[in-house]
């Protein structure tokens, strides 16, 4: 399903990329259905919330607004159980939900009549319930769903990251002479995948615009020599919240497809149980827009932005804990102050900011405003009963 990973700042990846059991065949059949109505109206132009790197709009179900993560990661939709609770969903069956990392759950499959979005609506969307009050690196979304493939792919749709807007279409008439365009991999899933080389070599893609980062993901089948660098700690999260400590390889490569779109020295990250992903996080960093045509199965890139514009980083990446905020992972050999930090240690403070009950969102996003902004950042660190303060720079991968 989605991911959120911030290695900028933040490592979650929704990492909802999830496999439905086949043995439940009825809810498989519920979870992949969604009608989308007809409408006069040629387009549907929104606003989305760019909350901690991702594409968050606005949903209204039963004349109530929700929150729901766009993301082209996830096979179906999947609302918060506060929701289902809200709108009295029936419960219509269950099925077995396996995360990115092979964390499985039992969830409620349930129908929901009408969803709307803008001047268009959806009927008889299938959808998972699952309790997101489980893993805490939701809480800072305040999202109360996310939005999967099975109502996605009935439109075609264009994410401007120069305003922040989304425009979904009810004709294929869209307006491309501009952009560069990427053939897309037909997969029963209705997730978009997609040809790549790196470094020369063809690899198979998602593209996730559930994955935040602004890093490209490599699967470690892809033999590439000599890492820029290294980090260890928790390189991703999968639905339910399940993390794992790993080392993670970064790289510049050469990133292609076969004839339109031919990036240099692009930095890609590998790990153990990554798969392939470029993610909202690499479009919105580097280009001006991008359009799914998901009738043609196409994907149009517009024009760079810049010129072999490099990912930030501070070396360090926190998460969430419940309310507390650790470290989570950490390049290895770059620097002192680095050198000195542990995994789980505890951030009790970031700037001028002091932590305090339930303010660990805003300490979060000031470390991501401050590395954005190249701003040096002070950190307070607990570690055995010790606080100790250390100030990083920004740097480039």
């Amino acid at each position: 399903m989605p991911n959120i990973a911030l290695k900028i700042c933040w490592a979650i990846i929704i990492s909802a990329i999830f496999l439905i059991s086949s043995c439940a065949l009825k809810s498989v059949n519920i979870l992949s259905n969604a009608n989308f109505e007809d409408s006069p109206d040629g387009q549907n132009v929104l606003t989305y919330d760019h909350s901690f790197g991702l594409v968050v709009i606005p949903m209204t179900i039963n004349g109530k607004v929700y929150r729901f993560v766009f993301d082209t990661g996830a096979q179906t939709t999947v609302v918060s159980k506060e929701l289902a609770d809200d709108i009295g969903l029936k419960k219509q069956g269950s099925v077995n939900v396996s995360d990115a990392h092979g964390t499985s759950q039992k969830l409620s499959v349930s129908v929901i009549d009408k969803i709307y979005l803008g001047k268009f609506y959806y009927s008889n969307v299938g959808v998972l319930v699952n309790d997101f009050q489980n893993n805490s690196q939701f809480s800072c979304l305040k999202i109360d769903g996310i939005l999967g493939m099975n109502v996605i792919k009935l439109n075609n749709w264009k994410i401007n990251f120069d305003n922040n807007s989304i425009t979904v279409f009810n004709n294929e008439n869209i307006s491309t002479h501009e952009y560069k365009v990427i053939p897309l991999i037909p997969s029963k899933s209705g997730i978009p995948y997609a040809y790549f080389y790196i470094n020369g070599i063809k690899e198979k893609f998602m593209i996730d615009i559930g994955k935040n980062s602004d890093l490209i993901s490599v699967s470690p089948k892809v033999t590439i020599e000599n890492p820029s660098s290294l980090s260890i700690g928790y390189s991703s999260f999968g639905l339910f919240g399940k993390n794992i400590v790993d080392t993670t390889k970064y790289f510049n490569c050469s990133f292609s497809d076969s004839t339109n779109l031919k990036t240099s020295n692009v930095v890609v990250s590998q790990s153990k149980n990554k798969k392939s992903l470029v993610g909202l996080g690499f479009f919105h960093e580097n280009y001006h827009s991008i359009i799914f045509d998901f009738k043609n199965s196409l994907l149009y890139i517009s024009e760079s932005k810049y010129e072999n514009k490099q990912p930030l980083s501070y070396g360090f990446t926190p998460i969430l804990n419940k309310n507390n905020i650790l470290i989570g992972s950490k390049e290895l050999n770059t620097s002192p102050n680095l050198n000195k930090l542990n995994l789980g240690d505890t951030i009790v403070g970031v700037n001028n900011i002091k932590f305090k009950e339930n303010n660990s969102c805003e300490l979060l996003d000031e470390i991501l405003k401050s590395k954005k902004n190249r701003e040096q950042i002070t950190l307070n660190i607990s570690h055995f009963g010790n606080i100790s303060s250390f100030t990083f720079s920004v740097k480039n991968f």
